[in-house]
């Protein structure tokens, strides 16, 4: 009887394996130069919206964003990274065509928010800021960059990725910073290309 009980005991107390979902994540071939990058993503993620756009709603998007389970994502995104030895910029490259792919139904707003998110997320010191209706993503940076727009804050130099991914420049917007939360040990982003990507020119 005691070993009974103690094996019963044992499978009541001891954290069991969670039940998966053959449908939990959603996989695709993403198109990237000459590359196809296998990505997998959470099946609930592309449901994930934003509510509203004002102050109160904006704060909400980390939250938000981190509930709609994006490890999948950057899992893959940083394997990708690591196999193709993509630098900062073409990184950011591979994000935003996985992001502008994955979140096809949703705003421009919506898309920037989830492109800071994941950069964020991915290890850099970023900024997320407004101008009227639009968002922009800033990122640190050391290096000098010229016909582009930047900002200062808090004695570093944030450069607008949005603006030149976009070929928008539009250098004389003012922007607000949103107060939104940031990686605890974010680092700059650079421009540089220290070494060859993987990815065959086309």
């Amino acid at each position: 009887m005691r070993p009974f009980v103690c094996a019963l005991l044992l499978a009541v107390l001891l954290p069991q394996p969670a039940a998966c979902s053959s449908g939990a994540l959603r996989r695709l071939l993403l198109p990237f130069y000459s590359a196809q990058i296998p990505l997998s993503y959470d099946e609930q993620f592309p449901h994930w919206r934003q509510s509203s756009w004002d102050d109160k709603g904006i704060k909400n998007a980390h939250k938000n964003l981190t509930q709609a389970n994006p490890s999948p994502l950057l899992l893959s995104l940083a394997e990708a990274r690591q196999t193709y030895r993509l630098n900062d910029w073409l990184y950011f490259e591979l994000l935003s065509t996985a992001i502008d792919r994955i979140l096809a139904n949703h705003t421009p707003n919506e898309k920037e928010l989830a492109l800071w998110f994941f950069l964020k997320e991915s290890g850099f010191h970023t900024r997320m800021a407004s101008s009227g209706n639009a968002l922009y993503v800033y990122a640190q940076t050391e290096e000098e960059v010229f016909e582009v727009p930047l900002v200062t804050d808090e004695g570093a130099t944030f450069v607008n990725l949005t603006a030149i991914r976009q070929h928008n420049p539009e250098s004389d917007k003012s922007v607000y910073l949103l107060a939104l939360p940031e990686h605890p040990a974010g680092r700059p982003f650079s421009f540089q290309l220290k070494e060859l990507p993987l990815l065959l020119p086309k």
